[in-house]
């Protein structure tokens, strides 16, 4: 049983703003369909990325997502672009709100060098109180390359902010 709290929150200790979760429950899985892609015949010109998607190699993906149950390794692990990982709580929780918010500003100015990925707490408990991550607070954010963890923080940050700590994060290592 673990409790959830606002970082951005000096009261929330002593508020009912907290969950715990003691039943195993897997969360719904999106069904997944193959889809086999082939260049028009005749169109040599490089196709443009759909708005909101961006390309590593033949890889596309969003640039900004709500975590919906996939394969976190999988997630974790795609070479080529930095991935932002945000925990929040934006049913009950208004720091989370506002940086659900300030990722989607930072996804949308980083021109498919970024993937943000924000993962509602409550409703995917058993991956925030997993050992690899045990959030105990939201906001939580952790900026991955290549599988590995560069850097995390905690609370509500504005983009410039947001901005900062991936300069940190890419500095560090």
């Amino acid at each position: 049983m673990c409790a959830l709290f606002c970082a951005g929150c000096g009261d929330s200790e002593n508020r009912n703003a907290r969950y715990t979760t003691s039943e195993k429950k897997e969360p719904p899985r999106p069904e997944v369909q193959a889809i086999e892609l082939k260049p028009d015949a005749g169109s040599s010109r490089e196709e443009e990325p759909e708005e909101g998607m961006a390309s590593v190699g033949t890889r596309k993906f969003k640039i900004f997502s709500a975590y919906a149950g996939e394969d976190i390794n999988q997630l974790l692990g795609v070479s080529g672009r930095t991935l932002v990982l945000s925990f929040v709580a934006p049913q009950w929780c208004p720091h989370s709100k506002e940086m659900v918010a300030s990722l989607k500003k930072v996804a949308e100015s980083a021109q498919g060098q970024l993937q943000v990925v924000y993962v509602d707490a409550d409703a995917f408990p058993q991956l925030a109180n997993s050992n690899r991550f045990h959030i105990e607070k939201v906001p939580m954010t952790f900026v991955y390359s290549e599988g590995m963890l560069l850097y995390s923080f905690t609370g509500n940050e504005s983009p410039a902010r947001i901005q900062e700590h991936l300069t940190a994060a890419k500095t560090q290592n």
